[in-house]
């Protein structure tokens, strides 16, 4: 068993990083227990709690950016119920982030986590194409739909549409598992069968899924594992020979079923661009850019604040301070002295990664292309503010990153004696 005579507050991460991973947005009440047990535990087990350089130079410069956007809220007279969402998701949830990072420690403890990834992966996967088999049969069952927040399903012409929220976490998990095939220690942590059989699932679940930005992280995450994470020539053969079949054979399966079809994923991508979607209905996304980018122009110092809504446009009636484009978003509410702030700390962690690249080519590069998956998905949904689950997209990498740089401190010390 993976939690066999484990510190209590490791066992404690694993269960709180499974439950962030695989039930996203349900499940809270139990997360909070296990975030307190998690920070009191460990404070106890170490005697103390300390936040390092990069975690605290990452919580001033988010922190920094939240108090722009809120004041600014706060002054122009905005939805106070839009203010407390921002301040629940970019402060408190941030302060709860910093406290959790900084209570895992060691390098056991970063063993455990690629386990749980793993392993967490696997559960998102094999959820999901049960969920997507039991659609296809016409069969409803309501206690599988319980264990996702957003548990729904569509069939199209040409592709199907699952709308399931753990699916969401793959854009994270699918390119990290995916690249730590060739990873030595990650191959004397987990099964290589088991891993590989993971990385096929979750790629299976993310192009029945339907959903674009999950195929453009899925492609991501195959493309670096080939060019960057595939050092050999016969590597390399092996591979293009494995994908070659799975193509073939999920070409007849998906042909045979009606699933999805290749003009279903050409005609998916070209909607994303176009006035109309493929519902014949005005894009949202391209509405809404130009409303932020408008109200932006209007006050681009310090945005329009937290709480801010656009007229003449609504995404939400319950939210209507929320839209789908993270970026424009920012600039619409922080302005470019907020969103400097917002920027700098993204490339914090982007600087941190490159660190541990030259400490760990293998583990540097699986977390440089898991950014870049997860940056880019940002931009079309507000993942990082979303939730406290989905803030685990910037606080895994720099979770990783922080437990390898304390572990190559520690070789680099001399002995003593």
């Amino acid at each position: 068993m993976i939690l066999k005579k484990e510190k209590l507050s490791n066992i404690i991460w694993c269960l709180l990083l499974f439950s962030i991973l695989a039930f996203p947005r349900i499940l809270q009440p139990v997360k909070i227990v296990l975030c307190l047990v998690l920070i009191i535990s460990s404070t106890i087990e170490s005697k103390k709690m300390l936040i390092n350089k990069t975690l605290g130079t990452f919580f001033m410069l988010w922190m920094a950016y939240s108090a722009i956007t809120i004041l600014s809220g706060l002054i122009q007279g905005n939805m106070m119920a839009g203010i407390y969402a921002f301040i629940r998701v970019n402060v408190f949830n941030l302060v709860l982030y910093i406290l959790l990072i900084s209570s895992v420690n060691g390098m056991r403890s970063y063993e455990l986590t690629i386990k749980t990834v793993i392993i967490s992966t696997l559960y998102i996967s094999i959820y999901n194409l049960l969920f997507i088999g039991t659609g296809y049969l016409g069969m409803h069952i309501p206690s599988l739909e319980k264990l996702d927040a957003t548990a729904r399903i569509g069939f199209h012409i040409g592709y199907t549409h699952v709308v399931t929220t753990n699916l969401s976490m793959s854009i994270l998990l699918f390119p990290f598992v995916a690249m730590l095939i060739n990873d030595r220690r990650t191959n004397d942590l987990v099964n290589r069968k088991l891993h590989v059989l993971t990385v096929i699932l979750c790629a299976a679940a993310m192009i029945l899924s339907g959903r674009r930005i999950l195929w453009i992280s899925m492609l991501i995450g195959l493309l670096a594992l080939y060019f960057y994470n595939t050092n050999s020539f016969q590597g390399k053969i092996k591979y293009f020979i494995l994908a070659v079949l799975v193509v073939i054979i999920g070409t007849y399966v998906m042909d045979r079923t009606g699933l999805i079809s290749f003009d279903g994923i050409i005609s998916r991508f070209q909607y994303a661009f176009t006035a109309l979607d493929e519902y014949g209905l005005q894009n949202v996304r391209n509405i809404q850019s130009r409303y932020l980018i408008k109200e932006f122009l209007n006050k681009p110092i310090f945005g329009n604040g937290a709480g801010a809504t656009l007229s003449g446009f609504q995404r939400s009636e319950s939210m209507p301070w929320a839209f789908e484009l993270s970026y424009h978003t920012l600039l619409f509410q922080s302005g470019i002295v907020g969103a400097s702030f917002y920027l700098a700390a993204l490339i914090l962690v982007l600087q941190k990664v490159f660190n541990v690249r030259k400490m760990n080519r293998h583990v540097g590069s699986t977390l440089l292309f898991t950014l870049i998956s997860i940056y880019f998905a940002n931009a079309t949904n507000p993942y990082f503010s979303s939730s406290f689950d989905f803030m685990i997209f910037i606080f895994l990498p720099l979770l990783l990153c922080k437990l390898i740089c304390e572990h190559e401190k520690e070789l680099s010390q001399p002995r003593q004696g």
